[in-house]
């Protein structure tokens, strides 16, 4: 077919602008599959941080563990984390993430560097309730180490709000004051003894 120079530069003009276009769209596809690189790049560093901080968990675990073992080689330790708390449970009863897989049973002593928390009240296979000394169905021996004075470590439903428990059952003649460090007594068949209970807070008269 025949066409005027007219008609020729206008196709021309047209094809111009579609080269354009082609252009547009390809640097378009680019930039999102570079952003979608992105992404992935920064999944990528996300999961290496939370991995970081898991060793990070675990490696404090294992210089607590560490700590006590170096204290205590009478006793075997196993590093666990906490995996949820009971906000139902006025006493403060949470779970870790160790069971009977692990070799946990119930009326296993739950302990830190800082002293008891509580024990192992319900075992499953990959995790295990623990009832804390807040709770009144802990009761184990304790006894002050500067009056030397024994009773029973339990909880108690008034002062469990506050944070507290009770050394009750202790001799009427007691010389325990305020500062005092009470530990656990080895009675009671869970918790060996030595370990830092509490520090006593108030004196009353039962």
């Amino acid at each position: 077919l025949a066409r005027s120079a007219s008609q020729w530069r206008t196709c021309s003009a047209l094809k111009g602008g579609f080269s354009g276009l082609g252009v547009y769209f390809t640097d378009k596809t680019a930039t999102a599959a570079e952003n979608e690189a992105l992404k992935a790049q920064i999944a990528q560093l996300q999961q290496q941080l939370a991995d970081y901080e898991q060793l990070k968990r675990e490696n404090d675990q294992l210089k607590e563990i560490v700590g006590i073992t170096e204290q205590r080689q009478d006793l075997k330790m196993l590093g666990a984390t906490v995996i949820s708390g009971d906000g139902g449970e006025y006493y403060g009863t949470f779970v870790i993430n160790k069971g009977s897989r692990d070799g946990i049973k119930e009326k296993d002593a739950v302990v830190t560097t800082a002293g008891v928390v509580g024990y192992v009240s319900e075992v499953s296979y990959n995790h295990c309730k623990v009832t804390t000394l807040l709770s009144p169905e802990c009761n184990v021996g304790g006894y002050d180490i500067v009056s030397g004075d024994f009773g029973v470590l339990t909880g108690d439903s008034t002062m469990a709000a506050q944070g507290l428990f009770k050394l009750a059952y202790l001799p009427k003649g007691s010389l325990i004051t305020v500062g005092n460090i009470v530990v656990t007594s080895g009675l009671g068949g869970i918790y060996p003894e030595g370990f830092v209970a509490g520090i006593v807070q108030r004196v009353v008269a039962d």
